[in-house]
Parts: C-alpha cells; structure tokens; sequence
C-alpha cells in the first residue's frame, strides 16, 4: 500500500533540469551505439531502438516535474526497466522467409504505437513513476499503459526473431518490471 509519506519530495528545480538533461543524453548515447550495433548485423532493430531513445530523449527536456516521486527502490527499478531493452543482442533467426518479415512488421508496428503512446504524454511524461497530471485521451483513452503494452509486445517479436536464453532473460525481466511500473503508477495515481 502506498501512501504520501511513501513518496520522496522532488528534486530542486536545478537539480531536476540537470538529471534531465543527463538522462536525455545518456540515452541518446546508448541509443546511438545500439544503432550502430544493429544496423552493422542489417536488423531493424537498431533504428527503432534509436528512434525510442530519441523520442525519450526529447520528452526529458519537455517533462514537467512530478508533485512527488516513488521511492528511490521504485525509480531504480524503472530505469533499469528502460535501459533494458538495449540489452537484447542480435542472433540468427528461427524463423525464414515470411515469418521472419511478419516479426519485423510487427515490432515496427508495436514500437511506433510505444512512441506514439509516449508522445502523447507530452509534458506528463517520467520513466519512473509519480504524480503526474493523468492523461486521459488519444491511446490513453483505451488502454491504462499503451506505452508498456507496446513495448511488451515489441520485445516479443524481437525475442522471437532474435531468439536466446539471454534474450529470454531480458524479456522476462523486462515484462515483470513494466507490470510493477504500471502497478505503481496506478497506485500513485490514485493518491
């Protein structure tokens, strides 16, 4: 059960820009090198791990600060959530022909609903969660978590066409930790 006393005061305002701003490049820089990483084994993944990277990047400079903020547990384990995607390593398909462009379609398709889903957040917009202002409309009218059910769905096409027992540990760890973040934005939320 959460309750205010659960939640840390934010951050100064100089100190909130700057995190910002660290965050936005930190990303950027991950964001980049995967890219590279990617587009030299010729996969797609690369672009839209840039693509997600910049789009977070972006909204960082643009967010507004939360009222309060989960614990420092909590806010760890949301940026743990997000990086974790840059984990998944590149491997030779299962699968041929068909299927294999069908996955491809498909993380396009669930990466650009995520993106479409988080710039929809606009300024309400934080990796980890907090008390922010709720947002109601475009995806978020039909789902509580768009982003994450992108995501999720996303990272099971690229296990799938990248599959390995690494790959399976980062998707496993990577869909509990986007349900404990939707358990607790919901929570917070509620406050």
């Amino acid at each position: 059960m959460i309750n205010h006393q659960a939640l840390q005061k934010t951050l100064p305002d100089q100190v909130y820009k700057i995190r910002n701003v660290v965050f936005a490049l930190v990303f950027l820089l991950i964001g980049s090198f995967e890219f590279y990483k990617f587009y030299n084994l010729n996969t797609i993944l690369g672009l839209f791990l840039l693509s997600r990277s910049v789009t977070i990047s972006f909204l960082f400079f643009r967010r507004e600060k939360a009222k309060a903020e989960d614990t420092f547990f909590f806010k760890t384990l949301a940026y743990i959530s997000a990086f974790l995607p840059l984990l998944y390593s590149s491997h030779k398909s299962l699968f041929e022909g068909h299927l294999n462009t069908f996955f491809e379609i498909s993380i396009i398709i669930s990466y650009s609903f995520s993106i479409y889903s988080l710039m929809h957040l606009g300024k309400s917009f934080g990796i980890s969660p907090g008390k922010r202002n709720l947002i109601t409309s475009g995806p978020y009218a039909l789902l509580k978590h768009p982003a994450y059910i992108g995501y999720f769905f996303s990272e099971l096409f690229i296990l799938l066409l990248n599959f390995s027992i690494f790959n399976i540990l980062i998707f496993s760890f990577s869909s509990s930790l986007y349900f404990i973040r939707a358990h607790r934005e919901n929570k917070i939320l509620r406050l």
